[in-house]
This record gives C-alpha cells, structure tokens and sequence, in this order.
C-alpha cells in the first residue's frame, strides 16, 4: 500500500512539475505571418482597425522581419513601412506579466506576448502603442 501511495505522489509530483499556460514564450513561436489588425494606445486614446492581411508582418528564423504595409492612410498608426527590418527577443526577467521584449531595427517595442494564434506587442508605457497581431494559417 505505501508503494502505491508513493508511486501516486512521485507520478502527482512530474505531473504538476509540466506547464501549459496560455502565454507561450519560446522564441519559435513568433516565426510565421503575422496580419495586424489593430492598433490601441497613445495618450489620444487611439484604436485603429485594419483589415485582416493589409498589413503582414513575416517573422523569419534569420531575426528579420519582413514587413509588406499596403495601408493608404498614414494618420493611422500601422508601424513600419514596407522593408525588411532585424529583430531581436530578450527574455525579460523585471516584469512577470512581460516575459519577453523585442526590438525592431532600433526601437525598443516592449512587451512581446502570445495568446494561442494571437500576438501583442506593447510598448508598455503610458503614451505607447499596443499592436495586435493574428498568425496567418498556411495549409499544408
């Protein structure tokens, strides 16, 4: 009887050691089309929509980021240009709502954050830009 319970507690123990949060933080997870379809923040209090795959963003594994922008309106805060931009992804070790920051070209971004096939970048201050991202699904 004390093995069972023993066995039970050890098997208890590498169960409840296993994570499977919502948030995903590995870096493989940004790799991919990424379509931006909204844009919150600013002091102003914007809230801009856009329609899905006007604006891409292609995550590649060579740290760049290839931006294709066919928005027309440029009151509307859409991020880059197109180009194609380096990125990079620090693990955050400050903030534990922000596991991780990213950087594109030169600007600091913040906060880099996935919600199954969805992604914010926040630049994470009060006047900043929230940017929300869905992934683009390529079928086999």
């Amino acid at each position: 009887m004390k093995y069972k319970i023993l066995i039970s507690f050890i098997t208890l123990l590498f169960i409840s050691g296993c994570s499977d949060d919502d948030v995903n933080t590995e870096k493989s997870t940004i790799i991919g089309l990424w379509t931006l379809v909204n844009t919150t923040g600013t002091i102003a209090g914007i809230n801009h929509q856009f329609v899905e795959n006007e604006i891409i963003w292609t995550f590649n594994t060579n740290n760049t980021v290839t931006v294709v922008n066919n928005s027309t309106d440029e009151n509307l805060q859409s991020g880059f240009p197109s180009g194609t931009y380096p990125y990079t992804i620090a693990d955050n070790e400050n903030i534990a709502s922000c596991p991780q920051n990213i950087t594109i070209q030169t600007a600091e971004f913040g906060c880099l954050s996935f919600y199954g096939n969805e992604m914010d970048i926040n630049e994470n201050i009060a006047d900043g830009i929230n940017y929300h991202f869905y992934k683009i699904i390529v079928p086999d």
